[in-house]
């Protein structure tokens, strides 16, 4: 509908309105003109341009297609070749097969094309190389680019020449490496048919640098990547650029984070076209060859830093060369796979490994097999090694991990034979280990502790005890769960790798992983365990860590099933008796171990030396020695069982001494008598030793010390390579252990190996071998520690970083870490990977820039490098370690070290030339040698150890001593201990086939056959019941036993193992037996004892010893026996082996012999028992008389005083500031206040002590008030404010009194506080003493003593009235009561000082003498104490020699007091006691032999004369006496002799007979010779006992005059009265008869003239450690009088006795000499004299003197 206008007309008619308006409009005549459609041409304009751009597009699309055709991109092909099956020592190509992965997703994204190339063998590897390569057409923008990736690990050969090491290649035989020289030749130099041409740009991409250093394969130092620019600039092959994955000195890293190395991670990514985009391209669409190594060179050197705190930078060869490699594509991003190895399963695998090498290695104690350890241990190293290297070995690791299972398994239980023999305790916890006994140690200990009935099933379940422990010394080593806490190396806590017996059994406390390793003293074998209280935990992470396996808890031990296993019990038996050593516990021990289960032929010796006491010990007698037994029979097994057998080579002898004590000392065990005791327990001390070198103490000391050693050796030798290895590639700045400690650790261990094993072949340890132990000890101490400290601090303070990443992996390429250490390190190191991958994983995302390397590695500190240390050791430790030098190995073919082990310094190393490529071609041939001497191992084992066996296969007779036999061995297993951590692989399948097997083996063989010449020399008999004897199974075991071990050695019936032919004869001799020859006891005589003789004759075979003889009456009644030497014995000694000698005692004939008609003398002899009937007679009683030499003190002399009043004595004391000074003017010299104050305390202390009591006062001057020396004006006072002016400053101290010695302390104490001071108011002081004296009550004597250094000095000032002058003091003196005061004044020290001229002395000495004193000068401390000692007249004493009159320094001592007389034992001489007092002179002579105590009196004369000393009557319990006694040789002199009151004493009587002087005031000598008969005397006072004859002197000792002692033994009960006839004289009496002992007829009788008497003599002696005893026999007719001789010896004897037989006429005289031989003795003179000779002539009483008896003693113990 058309649309209107406003008018409402349409639009359709108004169009020519609008067209015509303001013009008309043409008009064509005669009609209308046609109009064009301008739609229709606005349709065809479009149609003809649509149908332009069609032609047009169609034509730029054949244009384009025609240009694609033309200008295709060509792949770059990427052919790759990669080794992974690489077996130990050669570690694994970690990450290929993810990184062969990775770069295969570039063939999908069309920028390369992956060509895979399989490697087969060296010869098909490389030919299938070449065939690939010819084949391959060059690719890339140009077309004209070929990359060949290699992933192998990379060596240097002996002539420094890069090589690949391909699989199956020998790692110690280069000459089947692969040469690169060889491969660049092979692939591109070589002419054959479709050899890539020289236009062709090729890329050799070398991924060959992971290795930095294997010293098992003798890469010493990488190299590889150093030597390459050598080699492409020495080949120059056109076109050809070669990029390394690390640079010199570089390692090419895995990261595990990245799922791959790192080289090969951004390798794949700058080939993906990240090389064009970042920072080092152009974005030009294609990856340029110098772009990819900027890539490389940021990506590669930051992610090393970042990661690994280390350098890798990749480096090309030629630089200069550039051309494109590969288009450039869009980036696609990469996931990396979600799980980490962080959150690997197999860690928890490999770390409940480490705890059983922990565990191992702390209870191993010789390696039984070296290369079986080092293989368990680099199997540990290589499954972490496996967890880190990709999925590609994942098979190794499940192989490795069943081998080192099995490996942990073999390590843990011993390879000995199960039933070897050992019979004694220490030697089975030793060699028969029993894990289910240890756990039933518990249950058995109950069962002794509570006394179980030994007839109960010991298999009935107890409760348990507590954990069960364990022995010390067991070889098997402890489960991982009871381990103590370790350190970083593996070796547990403490000193011994093993828990003592208190300690075992107890679960040690989980350690606690964040404790600092403590300082240790350099002697320590092991660094101390990580110990730090304030360390604190650390901080949970941030992911989840993977968790260490935690030990199992404790698990309480399974109760018993059936009997307990013997040597369990035995063991805990034997043990308990020593804790607690009852006997009465023994039948119950015994008991329980006959129930036991048994794995012996018999008991243990422990057990079996049991058995005998308990049936053949004489309790009663030697229960007491029963512990000291225990020890010392126990102590003999523990040496004779070391922990290292190879100790017995030095302790062998040792304990063979101390075994011959100790059997001899059992031996008199079983005799029991106190000598018998007395001397077991000599021996058992010298068995276990008095710490001179001998003895079992020592033994055990020097065996661990021994085994120690070879512990020490033998850890030195595990350990050094890796502490050596740790140290070179610890690649972090902060030096913790020196290199100069590696170099004292290695050259110290060789030479310490070497003396070790030089003594062992001398059996002697050297002080040489005791340095180089040290030196090793403390070495390695501190490399231990260094170790132990930088993983401590790996563990706890660093942070989870780069630096802690790398050195945590550099830590782990070592064992020594080990156990929980190493799990809770492992933790660390898994947390910072875990947290590195998601880092990684967000760059992967969101790739950026890069940080310069160079700056990033700023902020850590840079890396070491490993050839700039090496550059300081001309020799590397590794060939040093394998040198075979100190073997003795002659062999020139052999490489050897040809320089000695040196240190260089960092500028000797400048100074030497020793630049990087000299070292590296060094290091280079050093590591051909190691190759080689590694490959030459088998063989040269080989050839040492068939030495050996040779000479143990041999029959003959000369196969040598046992150092001769295993020196084969020996070197062999030095050799192999020396190098087992670099030796590649066991040699030897089994362990007993190892030179250290066949050595353990042969060593425990010789301790076997030693122990069984033990046994055959300890002859122990069998058991009660039993007819085999003991020593007899136990050798033959012992026999079967080493032959087991070494099947088909005929040299082990040679020496020294000879114990096989000791054996035979004395199985031969037991079976014969001994047997006692004794004759019939006849009794003859009515006495107590008759004489009787036995001899035990055994047969030759014997060993030396002593059986048990005793003899028993009817029914087994023993019967005492006396001894010789007079001692009641149950049991004697009698000697075995050797000749026989007669057994000579005395029998008691009391009621057991009276009514039998046979007795039984019996002999045991360790466990041998053989007896023989004897028969019986009658003796009678005598009188016996027992002198001993008496040994008297030394003389004393004390002085009485007379009795007199002293007066009152007031002393001035000086203290003014003179007598600050020193004696004489000289400092050396004390002051003259300490000198002054010590004199006067020490007359102030004689006189309190005096006994006559002493009155005593003291005033001070100048000591309170002085002027200040700064202000002269001034006055100071002690105590501050004090009034008082300096010139009146005297006091009263003590006021006049009795004097004592409580008085004496006070003034001590005031005089001590007193300091010079002030002035000398010397004239005020000694008036304020006389008015002191005038106060006091009257009194015969006043005295003033002044003791000053000066003279009156009184400055103007003071008081009125203080200042005094010498007319003053006249004065005062002159006043009534005054005069009869004494002035002695003492100038000490004035000659120093004399201010006021002469005439003050003179003064003083007017002064003094004026009261009739005197003025005495003193200058020095002696003199001043002489001065106060005159001055107050104290009288003293001195005892003198009398010929030394006038010549003596002794120094007299006070009256009252006692002098020790320094007097010659044995001599008579004289002295004077002479008075030493001013004015007082008295002295007498007295006569001293010793043990006198002389008590003189001072007497004054009444008419005024001189004193005297005079002595007292001795009237002490008086009962009798007869005076005067003239004596016949000279009328004038008469003695009082006098009978004091006996005394009992015990059984005897003992009689004090005095000798006095007639005049009671004169000396009464001792006299020479006396004859005392005393007759006990009945109710009638009839003689009817036998008499009493004493004529060897003995005086009672510390008596004032000489008193005989008279003991009669056995005294009559019913004698109530004694007569005592004395005879004696002051001259000896001459003998009638002298005769020399040797002199004496033997078998006949010496005849006396005028006499019907014979002498008979005899020497015996019963030990040949006792006393010689001399008897001597008077023979008188029946009835005669046995009283007719005095028998003397010279010299006189220790001890004689005199048996008096009236009845039968017979005298025995017994003279004991303690030290004299037998020899000695009869040179011995015997004097002969007749009582008739004694008697004439001497002082006698004219009648004997009666006695009664103190009845109250007669009733007394008999």
């Amino acid at each position: 509908m058309a649309a209107k206008d406003w008018r409402g007309a349409s639009d359709r008619g108004g169009w020519r309105e609008r067209a015509g308006a303001g013009k008309a409009a043409p008009r064509a005549e005669g009609g209308w003109s046609a109009r064009r459609d301008r739609n229709h041409e606005r349709a065809e304009q479009r149609y003809r341009l649509r149908l332009a751009a069609g032609v047009l597009t169609i034509l730029a699309l054949i244009a384009g297609f025609i240009a694609y055709l033309v200008f295709i991109p060509v792949r770059t092909p990427l052919l790759v070749m990669a080794a992974t099956d690489y077996r130990p020592p050669v570690p694994p190509n970690g990450w290929v097969q993810e990184d062969l992965a990775k770069l295969a997703t570039l063939d999908r994204k069309e920028t390369v094309k992956f060509i895979t190339i399989p490697w087969q063998s060296s010869q098909q590897g490389l030919r299938e190389l070449q065939m690939r390569l010819d084949a391959t057409r060059p690719g890339g923008p140009g077309k004209d680019v070929v990359m060949l990736y290699l992933s192998m690990h990379g060596l240097v050969n002996g002539e420094g020449e890069p090589c690949l090491l391909p699989p199956g290649a020998s790692p110690l035989d280069s000459t089947t490496w692969l040469p690169l020289r060889s491969l660049l030749d092979s692939l591109f130099l070589q002419d054959r048919p479709g050899k890539p041409k020289d236009s062709t740009k090729k890329l050799l991409i070398l991924d060959c640098t992971r290795l930095d250093c294997e010293w098992r394969i003798g890469l010493l130092a990488g190299g590889f990547a150093e030597r390459l620019p050598r080699i492409v600039e020495s080949m120059a092959i056109p076109n050809l650029l070669v990029l390394s994955a690390s640079g010199p000195g570089q390692v090419a890293h895995a990261a595990p984070a990245l799922r791959g190395s790192a080289f090969a991670h951004f390798l794949w990514q700058g080939l993906d076209g990240a090389a064009d985009k970042e920072k080092s391209g152009n974005s030009d669409g294609r990856v340029t060859l110098k772009e990819l190594h900027s890539y490389l060179d940021a990506q590669v050197g930051q992610w090393a830093i970042e990661n690994r705190f280390d350098s890798q930078h990749p480096m090309l060869l030629p630089e200069a060369a550039d051309w494109p490699l590969v288009y450039a594509r869009k980036r696609t991003r990469l996931d990396l796979p979600a799980g980490g190895v962080d959150e690997d399963p197999r860690w928890a695998e490999i770390a409940e490994l480490w705890l059983k090498h922990e565990a191992l290695a702390a209870g191993e104690s010789r390696p039984s097999d070296p290369l079986a350890w080092e293989e368990f241990q680099q199997g540990l190293l290589r499954l972490e090694q496996l967890v880190l290297s990709g999925e590609a070995y994942q098979a190794d690791y499940r192989e490795t991990l069943r081998r080192a299972n099995a490996l942990a398994d073999s390590l843990a239980h011993d390879a000995l034979p199960d039933d070897l023999a050992a019979y004694s305790l220490p030697l089975a916890r030793r060699l028969r280990p029993d894990p289910e006994g240890d756990r039933q140690r518990g249950h058995i200990a109950a069962d002794l502790a509570a006394g179980k009935a030994p007839e109960s099933p010991p298999g009935a379940p107890s409760p348990p005890a507590g954990p069960p422990p364990s022995d010390p010394a067991r070889l098997k080593p402890a489960p991982a769960a009871a381990t103590a806490p370790n350190t970083a190396d593996g070796k547990p806590q403490g000193p011994s790798a093993a828990p003592d017996d208190e300690q075992a059994g107890k679960t040690a406390p989980p350690p606690k992983p964040d404790t600092p390793p403590e300082s240790q003293p350099e002697t320590d074998p092991s660094p101390k365990p990580d110990t730090a209280p304030e360390s604190k935990p650390e901080a949970a992470p941030a992911s989840k860590p993977t968790p260490a396996p935690v030990p199992p808890p404790e698990v309480a031990p399974p109760q018993p099933k059936g009997p307990y296993p013997y040597l369990t019990v035995a063991e805990a038996g034997w043990k308990s008796l020593l804790t607690r050593p009852d006997p009465a516990r023994i039948p119950a021990i015994l008991a329980l171990a006959d129930n036991a289960r048994r794995s012996l032929r018999a008991d243990v010796v422990e057990l079996h030396f049991l058995r005998l006491l308990e049936a053949n010990l004489d309790w009663d007698a030697a229960a007491g020695h029963f512990p000291m037994a225990l020890v010392a029979n126990g102590l003999a097994e523990e040496a004779a069982a070391p922990a290292d057998c190879r100790a017995v080579f030095w302790t062998g002898g040792l304990i063979d001494q101390a075994d011959a004590s100790r059997r001899i000392a059992n031996d008199h065990l079983f005799i029991g008598s106190p000598e018998s005791l007395a001397e077991a327990k000599r021996l058992w001390q010298e068995a276990i030793g008095d710490g001179a070198g001998k003895g079992y103490e020592s033994a055990v000391a020097r065996a661990d010390q021994v085994a120690e050693a070879y512990r020490l050796r033998d850890r030195a030798w595990r350990r050094a390579p890796y502490l050596a290895e740790w140290l070179f590639i610890r690649n972090y700045e902060g030096e913790v252990a020196s290199p100069s400690d590696l170099c004292d650790l290695l050259l110290s261990l060789r030479q310490f190996a070497g003396l070790l094993e030089d003594g062992l072949e001398q059996g002697r340890w050297s002080d040489e071998l005791s340095r180089a132990q040290t030196a090793v000890n403390s070495a390695l101490g501190r490399l231990e520690k260094a170790l132990a400290d930088d993983c401590y601090q790996l563990r706890t303070s660093a942070g989870e970083d780069k630096k802690t990443l790398r050195s945590a992996e550099l830590a782990f390429r070592v064992p020594l870490v080990t156990g929980q250490q190493r799990n809770l390190l492992r933790e660390k190191h898994l947390r910072i990977l875990a947290s590195r991958a998601a880092v990684e994983a967000a760059r992967a995302a969101a790739p950026g820039d890069v940080s310069s390397p160079a700056a990033e590695a700023a902020k850590g500190g840079r890396p070491l490098d490993m050839i700039d240390r090496l550059a300081r050791w001309p020799l590397h430790p590794a060939l040093f370690l394998l040198d075979r030098s100190p073997l003795g190995d002659g062999d020139a073919d052999k490489p050897a070290a040809a320089r000695e082990l040196t240190l260089l310094d960092e500028k000797a190393a400048e100074k030497t030339g020793r630049d990087r490529q000299t070292v590296l071609a060094d290091l280079a041939r050093q590591g051909e040698a190691v190759r080689r001497l590694l490959a030459a191992t088998r063989e040269d084992v080989k050839r040492w150890s068939d030495q050996s066996d040779r000479l143990l296969t041999s029959s003959e007779r000369e196969a040598g001593p046992a150092a001769r036999l295993r020196a084969g061995y020996s070197k062999a297993e030095r050799l192999i201990g020396g190098s087992a951590p670099l030796l590649a692989a066991r040699l030897w399948p089994r362990e007993e086939d190892s030179p250290a097997g066949r050595l353990r083996r042969l060593d425990l063989c010789l301790l076997l056959q030693w122990h069984g010449r033990r046994a055959t020399d300890d002859f122990w008999g069998p058991a009660p019941g039993a007819k085999t004897p003991f020593f007899q199974i136990a050798a033959v075991h012992y026999l079967e036993s080493a032959r087991r071990l070494l099947p088909g050695s005929g040299a082990l019936q040679g020496e020294p193992l000879s114990a096989n032919e000791l054996l035979a004869p004395r199985v031969a001799a037991a079976e014969r037996g001994a047997r006692i020859d004794a004759p019939d006891l006849t009794l003859i005589e009515e006495d107590a004892f008759l004489p009787h003789a036995s001899t035990v004759i055994a047969p030759s075979q014997f060993p030396q010893g002593v059986a048990a003889w005793r003899l028993e009456a009817a029914g087994g009644r023993p019967i005492d026996v006396r001894t010789s030497q007079g001692a009641i014995r149950r049991r004697l000694a009698a000697p075995i082996g050797g000749s026989a000698a007669p057994l000579e005692y005395l029998v008691p004939n009391d009621e057991r012999l009276q009514s039998v008609t046979q007795c039984r003398a019996e002999a045991f002899f360790r466990g041998h028992l053989v007896d023989r009937p004897i028969a019986v007679i009658h003796p009678e009683a005598s009188v016996e008389v027992v002198h001993v030499r008496p040994v008297y003190p030394r003389p004393t002399v004390t002085v009485h005083g007379e009795s007199r009043d002293p007066g009152y004595s007031v002393f001035v004391f000086d203290c003014s500031w003179s007598m600050s000074a020193h004696v004489g003017g000289d400092e050396a010299n004390p002051r003259r206040i300490d000198m002054a104050r010590s004199a006067l305390l020490e007359i102030l202390l004689r006189l309190a002590k005096s006994k006559n009591p002493h009155r005593v006062g003291l005033r001070i001057y100048g000591h309170r008030a002085g002027w200040n020396p700064r202000n002269q004006e001034e006055i100071i006072t002690r105590p501050p404010g004090l009034e008082i002016h300096p010139s009146a400053d005297v006091e009263l101290a003590l006021r006049p009194g009795r004097f004592t010695e409580g008085e004496l302390e006070a003034v001590r104490n005031r005089l001590d506080d007193l300091q010079p001071t002030g002035e000398t108011p010397l004239y005020l002081s000694i008036i304020q003493a006389i008015g002191d004296l005038r106060a006091g009550p009257e009194a015969s004597q006043r005295h003033i003593v002044v003791i000053t250094d000066g003279f009156n000095q009184q400055s103007s000032g003071g008081p009125a009235g203080t200042r005094k002058y010498r007319k003053d003091v006249e004065d005062e003196l002159n006043l009534a009561g005054n005069q009869n005061i004494q002035l002695d004044i003492i100038g000490f020290d004035m000659a120093a000082e004399n201010p006021a001229g002469e005439r003050s002395l003179a003064d003083l000495k007017e002064l003094a003498q004026r009261t009739g004193g005197a003025f005495y000068p003193a200058n020095d401390p002696s003199g001043l104490v002489a001065a106060l000692e005159q001055s107050l007249q104290l009288s003293r004493f001195v005892v003198i020699p009398a010929g030394a009159a006038g010549q003596t320094s002794a120094e007299p001592i006070d009256l009252e007091r006692t002098w020790e007389v320094d007097h010659p034992p044995g001599r008579r001489l004289p002295y004077i006691v002479r008075l030493d007092a001013p004015g007082r002179v008295a002295e007498t002579a007295v006569e001293l032999a010793g043990g006198e105590a002389i008590e003189l009196f001072l007497r004054g004369d009444p008419r005024g004369g001189p004193p005297r000393l005079v002595h007292q009557r001795y009237g002490k319990s008086l009962r009798g006496f007869f005076d005067p006694a003239v004596d016949p040789q000279d009328p004038d002199q008469a003695f009082y002799i006098a009978a004091h009151l006996p005394e009992w004493r015990g059984t005897a009587v003992h009689f004090p007979v005095s000798i006095q002087n007639s005049r009671a005031e004169a000396f009464s000598p001792r006299p020479a010779e006396a004859w005392i008969q005393i007759a006990p005397l009945d109710s009638r006072d009839a003689a009817s006992f036998p008499e009493y004859a004493f004529y060897d002197l003995l005086f009672e000792p510390d008596r004032p005059v000489p008193v005989l002692s008279c003991t009669a033994l056995n005294w009559p009960l019913d004698a109530r009265a004694a007569g005592l006839h004395v005879w004696v004289k002051f001259a000896e009496s001459p003998p009638d008869r002298v005769i020399r002992v040797g002199d004496m007829p033997r078998g006949d009788r010496l005849p006396i003239e005028n006499l019907a008497v014979s002498l008979e003599a005899d020497i015996r002696q019963d030990d040949r450690q006792g006393p010689a005893r001399l008897v001597l026999v008077e023979r008188h007719p029946p009835g005669g009088n046995v009283h007719a001789l005095k028998i003397a010896m010279d010299p006189p004897p220790e001890r004689s006795r005199h048996r008096f037989s009236r009845d039968v006429g017979i005298v025995r005289h017994t003279f004991e000499y303690e030290k004299a031989p037998p020899e000695e003795i009869r040179n011995y003179k015997i004097a002969i004299t007749r009582r008739e000779t004694i008697i004439a002539g001497a002082v006698t009483i004219g009648e004997p003197l009666k006695i009664d008896i103190p009845r109250a003693a007669i009733s007394g113990p008999r």
